[in-house]
């Protein structure tokens, strides 16, 4: 048996599994994706950086799509560059210190708070079903919104996935309700900001 033969063999079984067993599918899909989600998550960290820092300055604040990147020279030599996530709802402030004191701008980054955001998606639970929302609190990637659909409504648990995806306002979110006869409800699916 050749490596192409065993490969689309491969492929075959795994869409006969989709198809066969939807529900299982999904569940392994959903367990990858977060695994997915907790290693990128623990991939923003401080980094030393590699480039100069100009002698005259001790910081340098760049903002780049929906990050903010701050790297600083420290007293002993190194660069330190440190990098975070700027959120749609939040907002980023450099301050210029004093004139007269040997620090550099400070950069002051809200990327947690309230708001209220209308946004929309589409929700599996059961069947695909269209949603409407309010995010109410949001914290750099993730956020917390009230939604409806035509069978139930709830609370959702959402991530910003714009950080792996083209998709700079798409997010995964998880919610968890009542129906419209008092049972409760799960979904997951995708939601964006309005």
């Amino acid at each position: 048996m050749t490596r192409t033969s065993r490969f689309w063999r491969g492929i075959k079984a795994s869409i006969l599994f989709i198809l066969r067993r939807p529900k299982d599918a999904f569940l392994i899909l959903l367990a990858l994706a977060v695994l997915f989600l907790a290693w990128r998550l623990k991939r923003e960290k401080t980094e030393e950086a590699a480039g100069p820092v100009p002698a005259d300055d001790k910081k340098i604040v760049t903002v780049q799509g929906d990050r903010v990147i701050v790297r600083r020279r420290k007293a002993s030599g190194p660069v330190i560059q440190e990098e975070r996530y700027l959120p749609a709802e939040g907002h980023m402030e450099v301050v210029e210190p004093e004139p007269g004191k040997g620090e550099g701008p400070q950069v002051v980054i809200r990327d947690r708070g309230m708001t209220a955001q209308f946004g929309g998606g589409l929700v599996y639970s059961g069947r695909v079903l269209p949603e409407l929302d309010v995010k109410w609190f949001y914290w750099r990637r993730y956020s917390l919104a009230a939604g409806a659909t035509p069978e139930f409504s709830g609370l959702a648990l959402s991530r910003h996935i714009d950080d792996f995806t083209p998709f700079r306002n798409l997010e995964v979110a998880g919610m968890v309700g009542l129906d419209w006869h008092g049972k409760r409800r799960i979904g997951i699916g995708v939601r964006m900001n309005f």
